[in-house]
């Protein structure tokens, strides 16, 4: 289970620091306050992907050369940095060479936006590429 985040210069977030309890959370607030963008950093942490760019140079807070997100699951920390077109993938401190071991070290996260609803009402294209990615 994920129990911890932490951001660095994510979107609208110099930095932020989130203890998850068991069971159900909610995030809370306005618009434009960043609760999609802590759902997107989970997100990046886990699966290394954004559901909502294909550029992680969209991801950076306006000004800053990087980012990082710090997610603690099943007891160990895995970091995700990024700067320059360059990623840094950490799992309790130990440099990973690729994705596919920083990967099998992370959970399953699975998004779920508006945009999804064409699953449903679209062609069999898009839902044979969602299942091929499950």
């Amino acid at each position: 289970m994920l129990t911890r985040l932490k951001l660095q210069n994510l979107r609208c977030f110099a930095s932020l620091r989130c203890e998850i309890d068991p069971g159900v959370t909610a995030f809370i607030g306005a618009n434009a306050q960043g609760k999609t963008s802590i759902l997107e950093a989970v997100c990046l942490g886990m699966r290394l992907q954004s559901p909502r760019t294909q550029s992680l140079n969209e991801i950076i807070r306006f000004g800053e050369a990087h980012f990082a997100i710090s997610t603690f699951f099943r007891g160990q920390e895995l970091v995700f940095g990024y700067e320059k077109g360059r990623r840094r993938l950490t799992a309790d401190g130990e440099v990973m060479a690729g994705g596919g071991g920083y990967l099998r070290q992370s959970g399953l996260v699975v998004w779920m936006g508006n945009e999804d609803v064409s699953l449903i009402r679209g062609g069999g294209e898009g839902r044979r590429r969602f299942l091929d990615f499950l």
